[in-house]
């Protein structure tokens, strides 16, 4: 039985037909927001991508850990000079790492992009619509019952050759990510917390459970507010390079 790929030849050649249709300048016409086929996406060398990743629901932005660690992550993105920020389509939302994409923008004029699975268009639409920024949004074909987040998510790394993730928090959909992402690319870890479902609680970022890893670097957040681990508060280890293979 042939092995099913998660490759971007893969996609194209099932996209075929269907997604060239991506006509869809005149379905959905927002303002700010232009669509694309996925195979459409060229890499430009002159470009520094990051991908922004992290826990979509129940972060809490009153939580002093909270907002350090956002306003650390911002400082670090507009430090490192990226050109552009890529996530995984994700909706905008007042608790999820979404909230500060208009932040990160406004702080460093990066150029977004966003992956999105095409049958999430008009969600996407509604979202992000009226949020004042301008997106490319680049339509992944669903490959039947392998579409889920994570297929999205490395199908973008993929696409942009990337070697950065920055993730605020993050769940299991971020862990399992990692834990197929190419070799080359780099996890940024800013281990905020969020509330539990029952807002008593709080749940820590999944990649804490992996430890020490080449692949991961976790950003150090000083002064939290929350009972967390030994881990949410390491320092960054020495001698991880970024541009390294």
């Amino acid at each position: 039985r042939p092995r099913r790929l998660w490759g971007l030849s893969a996609l194209r050649a099932r996209a075929g037909a269907a997604m060239t249709e991506v006509a869809i300048q005149d379905a959905l016409r927002a303002p700010g927001i232009r669509w694309h086929p996925l195979e459409k996406y060229q890499v430009d060398p002159g470009q520094r991508v990051v991908h922004f990743k992290g826990f979509g629901r129940l972060l809490d932005f009153t939580n002093k850990h909270t907002q350090q660690g956002a306003a650390s992550c911002i400082e670090f993105v507009r430090q490192q000079g990226f050109t552009t920020l890529a996530w995984d389509g994700d909706s905008f939302s007042a608790e999820s790492f979404t909230r500060l994409i208009p932040e990160i923008v406004e702080a460093t004029g990066v150029k977004l992009v966003a992956f999105l699975l095409d049958s999430h268009r008009e969600r996407f639409d509604r979202s992000w619509s009226h949020r004042g920024v301008e997106v490319d949004v680049y339509l992944v074909p669903r490959l039947g019952k392998h579409s889920d987040f994570t297929y999205l998510g490395l199908t973008a790394i993929r696409a942009t050759q990337a070697g950065c993730v920055v993730t605020l928090g993050g769940g299991q959909v971020v862990m399992e990510e990692f834990r197929h992402a190419p070799r080359h690319v780099r996890y940024l870890l800013w281990p905020v917390h969020r509330r539990t479902p029952c807002r008593q609680k709080w749940e820590a970022p999944k990649l804490l459970e992996v430890g020490d890893h080449e692949q991961l670097m976790l950003q150090a957040i000083l002064d939290t507010e929350i009972p967390s681990t030994p881990d949410a508060r390491r320092a960054e280890r020495p001698g991880f390079d970024l541009d390294s293979p």
